[in-house]
């Protein structure tokens, strides 16, 4: 999916809301004229159901080689280096990050990742000034029951995408049968 981009108007605060799983551009609409109202920039991005279920079995499994054969758009990663050039190519005052549930959550971790590099964005860092967590990361570790639950409020394509990792995934580990 990705998110909405606006451009800046002014040197005026940004925030940047992060969606949940399942998430569409008008669910962040009431977000958007809150803060629009409170006069922050705002851009909006939404992981995609296979980002937000790939983040969470490889930060289970603490490792995402495993996933070395997806594809670089379709990754967390991916999605945050390009929220932080969005970001960089506007002039505002300060930042906040607004992250919704699990997806939100994946993205920020993604996102602190590539802001801890000293060699990278400084300047964003130090105009970062808040993060709000609004509806807090669930846990996964009760293995893909809760993770079915989450899918059966996404689209049927999520859901025959995250079937066709879940079979690379088992055949990468070794694991046979459904």
């Amino acid at each position: 999916m990705g998110g909405q981009f606006v451009e800046s108007k002014s040197s005026r605060p940004l925030v940047l809301l992060a969606g949940w799983l399942g998430c569409k551009p008008k669910n962040l609409n009431p977000f958007v004229q809150l803060y629009e109202s409170l006069g922050f920039d705002v851009i909006q991005k939404i992981p995609s159901t296979s980002m937000v279920f790939l983040s969470a079995v490889s930060c289970k499994e603490k490792t995402a080689e495993k996933y070395a054969n997806i594809p670089i758009n379709m990754t967390m990663h991916h999605l945050a280096s390009t929220t932080i050039d969005d970001i960089q190519s506007l002039n505002n005052s300060y930042i906040l990050v607004h992250v919704f549930s699990n997806g939100g959550a994946f993205l920020w971790e993604a996102l602190r990742e590539i802001l801890s590099d000293e060699r990278v964005v400084s300047n964003l860092r130090a105009k970062l000034m808040g993060i709000v967590f609004d509806s807090g990361p669930c846990d996964f570790s009760d293995g893909l029951v809760t993770i079915s639950d989450a899918l059966s409020f996404t689209s049927i394509n999520d859901r025959l995408l995250m079937d066709n990792h879940s079979k690379k995934r088992k055949e990468a580990l070794g694991i046979e049968g459904d």
